[in-house]
């Protein structure tokens, strides 16, 4: 009779899950996931606030709701702190440059060449001297790798303070040294080191610990990055969108735009002080749609071309580069020598070329023909076609080197010189008033082409501070990104591709859609009984911790029952150790000791598969020892938290439906069964490893 009563009472509270409540008739109790939130995770305390240990008000704090006032004053510092590195970071490299000027300006023109190259060598040396005290994620865009940790990877030391040192230096000076390079992708990276870093105060730990507010908070500081360098938030939001995410829920789009607010906020009082160049508001001729829609259509098709060729080949020479394929040119400060040597001597050749990529973007803007900085001289549209090759290419060479570096500045640019060059050749044969909007346009395309993204229009709108030209711009980004994506995937894509991260990629290739998972799942992995020891445990997670996130465990004919995270599993163990450590004797816990220093010193990114009894050497075990390595686990204790619903498919599952179920569920690892016998498990790295082969 209680039973039934008990029984009764516990359905009747999960049919008031689903119950309006009746004193808020206008709210329903829902529970929301969304793109950031993985599987495992929907039912864990942590994420539904569901801790009765809790006040209501805590619960409250620590939840993802949206009046959250914990979360809104932390993307307020991300937001205010990412625009004020920003406007360092512009500060020193302006300085740079102009100290550059300076000392360049002899009257010698051999005299000032030589100093022009040397300053290059010497900053950019140090800038990629720099690197050798710190991990190679500082290395490159960073987007890319971004991308990645928002899908589920986890990349060492890519947040680590030292990381964000390097970056932040080795940009300054790349960039103040007269490479051509971007600090946008870069800046992105340094912005997610501080969302990191942010979470991890005391006041915002239950940001860190849940994986949703995580993402969401890393997710914002990509939006943060780009608005920190336009200036521009509803782009930087939409663009962070669109680089980082396969899937997007749009109701996470009003962290980003909040933090985007405040950053911009930040960017404009800071830009009020003079002291920075920027990019000045336009004022372009109305434009209606005639016939000139037919030169933008063109102008956006060899913008495709070339974004495309861009790709190709810049990805060909950091491969070459990454694989060390030739030992005596792709030495760390070899190749960045040579690369430094020829950029610096094309950019000193002519006046125009000498000129920082906002100063070109302001001239290439005007409605007239630009006078100063030597573009007018001999003629302009040989100038303008002479710095689009010679900018493309030093471009192409610069995001090779082993630095950190950027590309939509330099690409818009170019691309802004390309679509003034189109705007001139036009006014030439057929004549029109609308040169400066070529060459937005062309900017746009350009940037598009290569990363992918249309959301560039929108910055480029913010920059320019008009909208009347939304039809050839919107015709022009399509068209460029059509072609480009055609023939290649987006930079950040190669970039993902060319480094092997475990990053989900589109299944493109027909053949794949003919394998299932038995195909694929690895049938060799650690498992555990219902009834299995303390040792079989901690052999399993000593087996599993490098390349598994879970333990299955199993029944009688080898049934999946439930499954074990591994971190849950490590705190178990060494948690019943802490509470046995006073039965032992002297010998039993000296052993103990030695391997509980090693086991709780385990990362799973650096650890080679062993076993406990491999740690032991020829070392003979105490009875004691053995004694309590043989007691069984109890499944039912809190500290392990079972998961009794673990997610399976079966053997004849298709791989295009086990691709969807990764990105879409954050899994981990899927475990493959037939008639409910546990035969095989898919990670996401051999589910990777497989597509790429």
């Amino acid at each position: 009779m209680a039973e039934e009563i008990e029984a009764r009472i516990e359905r009747s509270k999960r049919e008031s899950i689903f119950k309006i409540n009746p004193n808020k008739p206008l709210r329903a109790n829902l529970l929301i996931t969304d793109y950031f939130t993985n599987i495992d995770q929907v039912t864990q305390s942590a994420f539904t606030g569901s801790n009765t240990n809790m006040s209501k008000l805590k619960q409250f704090m620590m939840s993802p709701h949206v009046l959250n006032p914990s979360i809104l004053l932390a993307l307020s510092i991300l937001g205010l702190t990412t625009a004020t590195l920003g406007f360092i970071m512009d500060f020193a490299i302006q300085q740079l440059q102009h100290f550059r000027f300076y000392l360049s300006n002899t009257g010698n023109y051999v005299y000032d060449m030589g100093i022009w190259i040397s300053f290059s060598l010497v900053t950019c040396t140090i800038a990629c001297a720099l690197g050798l005290w710190t991990p190679s994620v500082a290395e490159g865009s960073g987007i890319a790798e971004i991308k990645a940790v928002l899908s589920g990877i986890k990349i060492n030391k890519f947040f680590n303070f030292s990381t964000f040192l390097t970056k932040f230096a080795a940009v300054t000076l790349a960039i103040g040294g007269g490479l051509s390079l971007g600090k946008e992708g870069p800046f992105v990276h340094i912005s997610g080191i501080v969302a990191h870093k942010i979470s991890q105060f005391t006041i915002f730990k239950h940001i860190h610990r849940n994986l949703t507010l995580r993402n969401q908070f890393l997710a914002a500081s990509v939006a943060a990055g780009i608005a920190s360098m336009f200036g521009s938030p509803i782009g930087a939001v939409l663009f962070s969108i669109e680089v980082t995410a396969t899937y997007y829920i749009v109701s996470n789009m009003w962290r980003a735009a909040f933090c985007c607010i405040w950053c911009t906020v930040g960017y404009q009082l800071l830009q009020s002080a003079r002291v920075n160049d920027g990019i000045n508001n336009t004022h372009f001729k109305s434009i209606e749609v005639t016939e000139e829609l037919f030169f933008f259509f063109l102008l956006a098709v060899g913008a495709g071309l070339m974004g495309a060729i861009f790709i190709k080949v810049s990805r060909k020479l950091i491969e070459l580069r990454y694989t060390r394929a030739y030992p005596m040119l792709h030495g760390r400060f070899r190749y960045l020598i040579l690369i430094t040597i020829i950029c610096s001597a094309a950019t000193f050749i002519t006046p125009y070329l000498e000129q920082t990529d906002r100063s070109v973007i302001n001239d290439m803007f005007q409605t007239h023909d630009a006078t100063d900085d030597g573009w007018s001289k001999t003629n302009f549209g040989m100038n303008l076609l002479i710095y689009m090759i010679v900018k493309f290419c030093i471009t192409i060479l610069c995001v090779s080197v082993q630095l950190p570096a950027g590309l939509i500045y330099p690409l818009l640019t170019c691309g802004a010189v390309y679509g003034r060059l189109v705007g001139y050749l036009v006014e030439q044969t057929v004549g029109t008033e609308h040169a400066g909007i070529y060459a937005a346009v062309g900017a746009a395309a350009m940037v598009c082409s290569t990363t992918h993204s249309v959301s560039i229009a929108i910055i480029v709108f913010e920059l320019t501070g008009e909208i009347h030209y939304l039809v050839p711009m919107i015709l022009g980004v399509f068209v460029a990104a059509g072609v480009s994506s055609a023939i290649t995937p987006s930079f950040y894509d190669s970039i993902l591709d060319v480094k092997k991260l475990p990053y989900l990629p589109s299944l493109k290739s027909t053949e794949l859609y003919s394998y299932v998972a038995k195909d694929i799942s690895d049938v060799e992995f650690p498992c555990l009984q219902v009834n299995s020891s303390l040792r079989a445990l901690t052999n399993a997670v000593l087996e599993g911790i490098s390349t598994m996130n879970k333990i299955p465990v199993i029944g009688d004919g080898r049934i999946l029952k439930y499954d074990i995270n591994i971190e849950n599993a490590r705190i178990y163990i060494s948690t019943h150790y802490a509470s046995c450590i006073s039965q032992f004797s002297p010998e039993a816990r000296a052993q103990l000791d030695r391997f509980f220093h090693f086991f709780r010193g385990i990362r799973p990114e650096s650890f080679i598969e062993g076993t406990y009894d491999s740690f032991l050497h020829e070392e003979e075990e105490v009875e004691e020892v053995t004694e309590f390595m043989n007691n069984p686990i109890n499944i039912s204790q809190r500290s392990l938290a079972v998961d009794d619903s673990p997610f399976s498919i079966t053997e004849s599952t298709p791989l295009a439906k086990i691709h969807f179920l990764f990105i879409m569920l954050g899994l981990t690892q899927v475990y493959v069964t037939k008639k409910g016998e546990l035969v095989g498990i898919i990670t996401r790295d051999i589910f990777v490893k497989k597509l790429h082969n």
